[in-house]
């Protein structure tokens, strides 16, 4: 079948079954997604945008990277089935589509005793996929089969962990949330000097990690100019990027009151950059705009504000290098 094709058999596929399969809703939702066609692989993208290449990111060939391609036929996939001990999951039905694929290790028999892993273990491969991908890491199958490893491990002895919300993690009140991926999204504008800095910070729900940030300052007219213009600068980017469900946080009401029509605009200029902003969502149905209060959105504010004095002071304008991960990490999830 065809990666831009839709799924002909979608009446036919066992949804019931499918949500009947024990492992956390995570992860069953991931699996409809596989099915619905609805991840961001790069044939995908590239169908959206000619500029991306539809090459797969994980190999060296110029291999396109389809589901199949990345959850079957692929060398580092084939690695992590044979590693996991189920390559019979994989080499069994290995001309099949990946609807068929799925649909088969759902309702065969023979594998009634690991769908529940095959589940997790597709799982696994698109979450250090993406990691390769935001990260730059090199893909290491050896890492991979030890993470699924342990994690299978630790699913058999706390409670039966593949059947809660998610795993154990102090973080779990954002990996509960609905959205595959969170951005934040922040300004800190001077009045006096009408300049401003910004950021936006990339969170995935699945990997519960950082997975990019972008950085710099320019001149606004407004406090809510500035955050205006900083929420199109990640759609912008986003659109780009195209990926699955994403929540845009905003901690300025103004502007979301204004997106969504509950609020006015007094200013023609900030009007034309929201006029720019709705736009784009409708683009991105994917894509949603939310207030959140300013301690949810400690890290991005703090970042922003670094940004502007930077720019004040005539330095670096572009600050990736200050950012540590971990700590942006620890400021995002410290404010209860």
């Amino acid at each position: 079948m065809n990666q831009g094709q839709d799924n002909e058999n979608d009446n036919d596929f066992p949804w019931i079954s499918l949500w009947k399969i024990q492992i956390i809703p995570r992860i069953r939702l991931f699996i409809w997604k596989l099915i619905q066609k609805a991840l961001p692989t790069k044939s995908r993208l590239a169908a959206r945008n000619s500029e991306i290449s539809p090459n797969c990111p994980m190999c060296n060939s110029q291999e396109v990277e389809t589901e199949t391609h990345l959850f079957k036929n692929f060398p580092f996939a084939r690695a992590i089935w044979f590693g996991c001990s189920l390559d019979a999951a994989n080499t069994q039905i290995f001309t099949a589509s990946i609807e068929e694929w799925v649909k088969t290790w759902i309702e065969d028999p023979n594998f009634s005793m690991f769908k529940e892993k095959i589940a997790t273990i597709t799982w696994f491969i698109w979450k250090y996929r993406c990691e390769v991908v935001f990260q730059q890491t090199n893909p290491d199958p050896i890492r991979l089969i030890k993470q699924i490893n342990n994690f299978m491990k630790e699913a058999n002895t706390k409670d039966n962990l593949l059947t809660k919300k998610g795993t154990k993690s102090n973080r779990s009140s954002w990996s509960d949330f609905n959205s595959d991926w969170i951005i934040f999204v922040d300004a800190s504008f001077k009045k006096e000097d009408s300049s401003m800095g910004y950021d936006f910070i990339l969170y995935s729900t699945d990997q519960e990690a950082f997975m990019h940030i972008s950085v710099g300052s320019e001149l606004a007219f407004t406090t809510v100019h500035a955050e205006a213009n900083t929420l199109l600068r990640a759609l912008k980017w986003l659109e780009e990027n195209l990926l699955s469900s994403v929540t845009i946080d905003t901690d300025c009401k103004i502007l979301v009151d204004s997106i969504n029509n509950a609020g006015e605009i007094t200013s023609r200029v900030t009007e034309n950059t929201v006029e720019d902003i709705m736009q784009i969502l409708k683009r991105l149905p994917q894509g949603k705009i939310r207030h959140i209060i300013r301690d949810r959105n400690a890290a991005a504010d703090s970042i922003a504000k670094e940004a502007r004095i930077s720019r004040s002071q005539h330095k670096n304008r572009h600050i990736h290098q200050k950012v540590k991960k971990e700590s942006i990490i620890s400021n995002i999830f410290e404010k209860k």
